[in-house]
């Protein structure tokens, strides 16, 4: 029997192309612009209007791989399509071969929807999502050129697996870029201070955030910031907040810049994030440290062996919870060898295995140290700390610090 089924090279003036299956399979087509339909059909196969219904079936015992083809008349326009599940299901029935045995396939030919080829995927793809039930049932549909001669098939599972892939590498560039933006490890010694930032995401991307720079001679910006939520809706925040304190002239003030930083994110996020955040101003020459807490507080100094939490007595809000906030400023002067040391809520209110939060006082274990002990040596004591109490547990949130020595 000759083959009933054929790609989708359409032969001239109707004459039978009668590729091998292995052909079939390996036919390339002309390379089109990446986020078109065309670039995710997976099936090229197709039968013309009078193919035998019997004949269609035997053929596809054979090739048990097509799940679906195309209908054409003889003009290579479409007519329809045949769904491999559904056309045996009919043919399954009772007396349902010897009814349709020598029937044409017309009969059997599915309506489904058609897009042109060249559509940008994204055009089409809410569509097709909202079609899809609990069931995750496959769905396909057919792809033309022009003047209705046929392409191809893709289904929903197709697409779904282009937008999978799609997303997977907008996270990956999004990491690369958070990673240039957000090193993971920042050290910074100086005459007068010694800096250490650490930095690692609960997903790929995250929300948290460490800006460090010395504006003029003898005055430096230190801040840590936590963005609402995870992932990559937070990590787009705090690419703004790169841009926003990279462009700010510091010696206006950082009031002003949180202030212009909570309009920005009220108005553009609609109140759906919002950023709590340490924001210090050092002077190197007297020690003044002036702090603008917003609703952060995870600030600490470390001083002649003891540990204090600092109460910056402030009523600020997170930055862009409401258009009008306070940034209310609190100041402390630093003493010789004093040690700052800020965190995200990740740290401290990561669990173990047992559902045990690390806490502050697994914090303090880091810091019994001399005063003249590298930074290194407690950072570096402080993460052999984390890890080995989470053990197994999975890291739940963006977890950053910063510890600044003034010497």
């Amino acid at each position: 029997m000759s083959e009933t089924i054929y790609n989708n090279t359409i032969p001239k003036k109707n004459k039978i192309n009668k590729r091998t299956l292995n052909n079939i399979l390996t036919t390339k087509k002309k390379k089109i612009s990446l986020q078109l339909l065309g670039n995710i059909i997976s099936s090229n196969y197709f039968v013309y209007e009078n193919t035998l219904i019997y004949d269609l079936a035997d053929e596809l015992n054979n090739k048990q791989q097509i799940m679906s083809l195309a209908v054409l008349n003889f003009n290579n326009e479409i007519i329809g399509l045949i769904n491999r599940k559904i056309f045996f299901e009919i043919l399954g029935k009772p007396f349902g071969r010897d009814i349709y045995k020598y029937k044409s396939i017309k009969l059997l030919t599915l309506k489904v929807n058609s897009f042109f080829y060249k559509l940008n995927i994204f055009s089409i793809s809410k569509e097709i999502i909202d079609q899809m039930t609990d069931s995750y049932k496959i769905s396909y549909y057919l792809l033309y050129k022009e003047e209705n001669k046929y392409y191809g098939i893709f289904s929903n599972i197709d697409l779904l697996k282009y937008l999978s892939k799609m997303t997977y590498q907008d996270i990956q560039l999004a990491k690369n870029i958070q990673q240039n933006l957000v090193n993971e490890n920042l050290y910074i010694k100086e005459p007068e201070y010694h800096i250490i930032f650490k930095s690692f995401m609960a997903k790929e991307v995250g929300g948290d955030f460490y800006f460090y720079k010395k504006y003029s001679d003898k005055k430096i910006i230190l801040s840590l910031c936590d963005v609402s939520g995870k992932g990559i809706s937070a990590a787009l925040v705090t690419t703004f907040l790169y841009a926003s304190f990279n462009l700010w002239n510091f010696e206006n003030g950082i009031d002003i810049l949180i202030e212009k930083l909570n309009q920005d994110i009220f108005n553009n996020f609609n109140s759906e994030k919002f950023v709590t955040g340490i924001f210090a101003d050092i002077d190197l020459n007297t020690g003044k440290l002036h702090i603008i807490d917003m609703g952060h507080s995870y600030i600490y100094l470390y001083r002649d062996s003891v540990f204090y939490k600092l109460d910056t007595l402030t009523e600020n809000l997170p930055i862009g919870i409401l258009g009008e906030n306070n940034s209310d400023i609190s100041t402390i002067q630093l003493l010789k060898n004093d040690i700052i040391f800020i965190t995200s809520d990740g740290l401290i209110e990561q669990t173990n295995d047992l559902g045990e939060e690390f806490g502050v006082e697994s914090i303090l274990g880091s810091f019994t140290i001399n005063e003249n002990e590298n930074i290194q040596n407690i950072s570096n004591k402080l993460f052999e700390y984390y890890r080995k109490f989470s053990q197994s547990a999975p890291q739940l949130d963006d977890v950053t610090y910063c510890i600044f020595k003034y010497i």
